[in-house]
């Protein structure tokens, strides 16, 4: 199969030996981002609402990310590839250490994800690029695989963090290139009062009601948006054409530029990031009318000192009579009988609190998700973009559950749209050259993704990509040329090194393979896998 863009939220382990789907990792960075770290800079909100601002820098997104707090030494065995990650502090910083294939690969830590509620992932800085560390920490069991690396043949610290995952882990944040991977700022912060209710620079200027969004003001999709912008992952969320994560602003409607799909046909499965699927079933929900959203038990300044109390508070202003025989004298807790948690079906170690709300959950536990067997906008987008994005997303769930039955609509929608000669969506144009290359209609792939690359001219991704079809269509000259011109764009994407490495050494020309292995570990000289086909190269001559 023909590896997928990352920017299409399937991102790969190019070289074709390690592959992995992107939300997974995701998914553990939302759970992770959890209570109080090290505590970011009071932002000007202060100085006004200095109650808010200094419960909101203790909260959970007021410390999604931060400097590595200290963590007993441990070790971890990965199991297919005999691997072993040793962490330990030295000199005041964490260190994670790999050893692989008789190399070792030692980063610092430059940041944790998360404050320890369900655990910790972990950041390494390498140039101007984030990668996440194969090792995490988890509350409930101490230091084990990073979700996502477990069932890798081999592991590295070669997963890219990349825009879509830092817009719901980090303030403002900055990037280079057009892929979203080369961070301009100089230091990551946390989440800021600005992702919940909007730009504060005219509010700042004139400090009046309306100039600033109050969330809770809002109605319908505009007030669920702002929680859903993170907390609503679905089955695929889908970028509309010209837009970035970054393009929404508290106050819309997410589907003016997200759109997020789900399973149409079944219930919230038991994932980590499904709490708004949940609530949305839930009978107190729809027979509140919309009145009962996600700010009415979780205050995004922090939670209560006595969340017993609060939540009991809030069931018994709708459920003032109780049964008697269901809720005997001193019970008090509604969560464990109403919410209970349970195991997360996606992620190790962590558990999920059932948001379904129902009378009687033990009739009706939370069941494992499957492959969906089709998908439905959460909130449709506008009607010019509702093909495009439905086949967009039934392509990347479709992909992810190896599902023809996703695939196939999506191909039908994807080629109404690509055969238009006037077309200039480059991610569709990239989607359906994929399957045209798949479907063994290679010149006709190779087109579309030509177009595709053309209208992304300083894309890495779209370059490489149009160099993987060119050298399935037998066009070496023009997949080395698109090949290199990748590696130019972007010094550390490993996969057009890797292909264009596995191209020239297949041409038997070791000296040029040699040349590229050491361009790329010129910018990563501790990557392990370039460093172990140098080796072998090396012996082989």
């Amino acid at each position: 199969m023909r590896p997928q863009n990352s920017i299409i939220a399937l991102p790969v382990r190019y070289s074709g030996k390690r592959m992995f789907r992107r939300s997974r990792a995701v998914a553990f960075l939302l759970a992770v981002s959890a209570c109080a770290a090290t505590p970011q800079p009071a932002p000007p909100c202060a100085t006004c609402h200095p109650k808010e601002t200094a419960r909101f820098l203790h909260s959970k997104m007021g410390n999604s990310i931060g400097a590595p707090t200290p963590q007993p030494a441990g070790e971890i065995k990965h199991a297919p590839s005999g691997s072993v990650i040793a962490i330990e502090q030295r000199d005041g910083r964490m260190i994670h250490r790999l050893t692989e294939h008789g190399l070792t690969a030692e980063y610092a830590i430059d940041y944790q994800i998360g404050a320890g509620l369900a655990g910790y992932s972990y950041l390494v800085r390498i140039g101007d690029y984030f990668f996440q560390s194969p090792a995490s920490w988890y509350k409930t069991h101490g230091w084990d695989i990073s979700p996502g690396y477990q069932q890798l043949p081999g592991i590295d610290f070669t997963r890219v963090i990349t825009s879509d995952c830092l817009f719901c882990h980090a303030g403002a944040v900055k990037f280079a290139d057009p892929d979203g991977r080369r961070v301009v700022n100089p230091a990551l912060t946390a989440i800021t009062c600005e992702r919940c209710h909007g730009p504060t620079a005219n509010h700042l200027r004139r400090p009046v009601p309306g100039s600033i969004v109050n969330p809770a003001k809002l109605s319908g999709h505009a007030r669920d948006s702002v929680c859903a912008q993170c907390h609503l992952e679905g089955a695929a969320r889908i970028v509309n054409p010209g837009m970035a994560f970054t393009d929404f602003h508290p106050g819309e409607d997410l589907a003016s530029v997200i759109a997020v799909y789900v399973d149409s046909g079944a219930e919230a499965a038991a994932h980590v990031v499904n709490h708004f699927e949940q609530l949305a079933q839930s009978h107190c929900a729809r027979a509140s009318g919309g009145k009962l959203w996600c700010g009415t038990c979780h205050d995004p300044h922090g939670e209560t000192a006595d969340r017993v109390a609060q939540m009991r508070a809030i069931c018994t202003s709708c459920h003032a009579t109780l049964s008697a025989q269901a809720h005997p004298a001193g019970t008090l807790n509604c969560l464990p009988c109403h919410m209970p948690r349970s195991s997360a079906e996606d992620i190790p170690h962590t558990a999920i609190t059932d948001h379904r709300i129902l009378r009687r959950p033990q009739e009706s536990p939370i069941q494992p998700g499957g492959a969906p067997r089709s998908l439905r906008a959460w909130t449709e987008p506008a009607p010019e973009f509702r093909d495009r994005d439905l086949a967009l997303a039934e392509l990347t769930a479709g992909y992810q559950y190896h599902s023809p039955d996703l695939i196939r609509p999506a191909a039908a929608l994807l080629d109404k749209i690509t055969s238009d000669p006037s077309c200039s969506d480059a991610v569709a144009l990239y989607r359906m050259g994929g399957l045209l290359v798949n479907q063994e209609r290679m010149w006709a792939g190779v087109g579309l993704s030509r177009r595709a690359a053309e209208l992304r001219p300083d894309s890495a991704d779209y370059a490489y990509n149009l160099g993987v079809d060119l050298r399935q269509v037998g066009d070496l000259i023009g997949a080395e040329r698109e090949l290199k011109r990748a590696t130019e764009l972007d010094p550390l994407l490993e996969a057009p090194y890797m292909a264009l490495f596995a191209l020239q050494y297949q041409q038997r020309r070791a000296d040029d393979a040699l040349a590229t292995l050491d361009r790329y570990l010129k910018q990563n000289p501790q990557n392990i896998e370039f460093r172990t086909e140098k080796t072998r190269v090396v012996a082989g001559q």
